[in-house]
């Protein structure tokens, strides 16, 4: 969506903002970019930012984990917009849904707004 947005990066000037160490080469800092440049709405950016927060307890773990760890319910507990539920799984993949689907509309918008602009 970042591409679509700037498309007039040149494929070094991309890999100087997007790969590791440049100023989007984070999840996290592409969440803050996109949001400051109004790509996505505070709803989704809360959303990606608990994804995030789900991922890296997943991606680090201290032993086996499952959505049902109490690990993996702390990190939850501490995502305030998120509703409480006992299903993390379904409250995950509920959320996952609704920002994918908030990112692929504005991503086709940007890609219709692209192709029609010399029309």
């Amino acid at each position: 969506m970042l591409l679509a947005y700037l498309p007039k990066l040149d494929d070094e000037k991309a890999d100087l903002l997007f790969r590791y160490g440049g100023a989007a080469g984070t999840f996290s800092a592409k969440l803050k970019l996109a949001y400051a440049l109004g790509l996505i709405d505070t709803e989704t950016y809360k959303d990606l930012q608990g994804i995030r927060d789900v991922r890296n307890a997943f991606a680090h773990p201290r032993g086996f984990l499952h959505f049902d760890s109490p690990e993996v319910a702390k990190v939850f507990k501490r995502i305030k917009h998120w509703p409480q539920q006992p299903n993390l799984k379904a409250l995950y993949d509920q959320r996952l849904r609704r920002a994918t689907k908030a990112i692929r509309a504005k991503y086709d918008s940007l890609l219709y707004a692209h192709a029609t602009k010399d029309a």
